[in-house]
């Protein structure tokens, strides 16, 4: 039999008699490292030499010699003659190719743009959870603690993001609704504070978030698109005409331009429309921001998808756009026309009521790449 497989460890005195069976100094041998034996390829006749060794020195001590398992290293030794026949037919068939993968070369051309979407905050509004059968809870310290969780979490999402795509900008669209009001009259029983006093917190928060924001993302521009929302208008109904006038968020969002200007944050760009919606091209993408009230849902199978697309291919036809960037329905949808924030108020009892699905509160992000247009669509929690 030829040569096992599996090492056997050797003292001095047992490698002198494997040396003296096959005629070779014991010098000729390194010993292992670290050891003062020796490592070496038996054949049967040795290893029964060796077990012969053992034995007369085991019985000198009264103790049993431990055993060379040759079954064992002649199973050990079928298998890698197995492999070695697998090995040689894969080499026939053309061989076996490994090669190292490497990161592919960057291409400094395509441009990718977060955009953070920011509305539906009301962030004097209360929600007790026994309204909800616990599955929320709602006030203004917890308003300011999620809002604070999101932005953090936006920039090091965005962060994240800059190792992967060339980020020199970033979008922030404030979408409206950061303030409930008074536009029903439950909301004027239950609101914490009036509309004017809300809207100064709304604006304490959104800065606060804006200053962190220019500090921590490393980008160039920050572009900041305003829209107001339904429920911070002074008017019993909605205007059209002069929506500008009759929205507390409108002078929030200019009190905001100038604050920070006076601030020195100077990567922001301000985007502020007198009319209720906003078009913005962005990598060759023509994006509607608006704040989502401009279509009511009347009940129905399909929920508000089929009046938000039919209104959707109505004005894309006259304003030619790509996307729509939308607030107001308290729950995130994403479709190739149109992109629906969440709100951070969550759950509350008019929802419950009217039978909607639970949704933990959220802001979303998205992501539009210069190559393959928008390309990730995120819900950002704040837990």
């Amino acid at each position: 039999m030829n040569a096992q497989d599996k090492r056997v460890r050797l003292s001095v005195d047992e490698m002198r008699v494997i040396c003296s069976l096959r005629g070779k100094d014991i010098n000729s041998y390194k010993k292992a490292d670290g050891t003062r034996n020796y490592r070496v390829k038996l054949t049967d006749q040795e290893c029964a030499a060796i077990g012969r060794v053992r034995s007369k020195v085991s019985q000198k001590n009264g103790c049993t010699p431990p055993e060379i398992d040759l079954v064992e290293l002649e199973r050990l030794r079928g298998k890698e003659e197995e492999m070695n026949q697998v090995l040689e037919a894969l080499k026939i068939s053309g061989g076996v190719e490994v090669h190292d993968i490497k990161p592919p070369s960057s291409d400094q051309d395509r441009q990718t743009i977060p955009i953070v979407q920011f509305s539906d905050w009301h962030v004097e509004e209360s929600v007790n959870k026994d309204s909800v059968l616990g599955m929320n809870e709602y006030n203004p310290e917890i308003a300011k603690e999620r809002a604070d969780s999101v932005i953090f979490q936006m920039c090091k999402i965005i962060s994240h993001h800059q190792a992967k795509y060339n980020i020199n900008s970033v979008v922030i669209a404030l979408l409206g609704d950061f303030i409930g009001g008074w536009i029903h009259e439950e909301l004027m029983q239950t609101n914490s504070e009036a509309p004017l006093a809300a809207i100064r917190t709304a604006r304490n928060l959104l800065l606060s978030g804006l200053k962190h924001m220019h500090e921590n993302l490393k980008v160039e521009k920050i572009f900041v698109v305003c829209i107001g929302g339904n429920h911070s208008r002074t008017s019993r109904k909605i205007q059209y005409s002069n929506f500008s006038d009759v929205s507390l968020e409108y002078g929030m969002y200019l009190d905001l331009q100038e604050i920070c200007k006076q601030m020195g944050l100077t990567k922001f760009e301000f985007i502020i429309p007198k009319a209720q919606l906003a078009v913005v091209s962005l990598l060759n993408k023509k994006i509607l921001f608006a704040h989502g009230y401009e279509f009511k849902y009347h009940g129905g199978i399909g929920g508000i998808y089929p009046p938000m697309l039919r209104w959707f291919f109505k004005i894309s036809k006259s304003l030619k756009v790509d996307k729509a960037f939308l607030g107001h329905w308290h729950q995130p949808i994403f479709t190739e026309q149109c992109v629906v924030n969440n709100s951070l108020k969550g759950y509350d009892a008019y929802a419950m009521d009217k039978g909607m699905d639970f949704q933990p509160p959220s802001q979303n992000l998205i992501l539009l790449d210069s190559r393959y247009g928008f390309c990730m669509y995120q819900q950002v929690f704040p837990f």
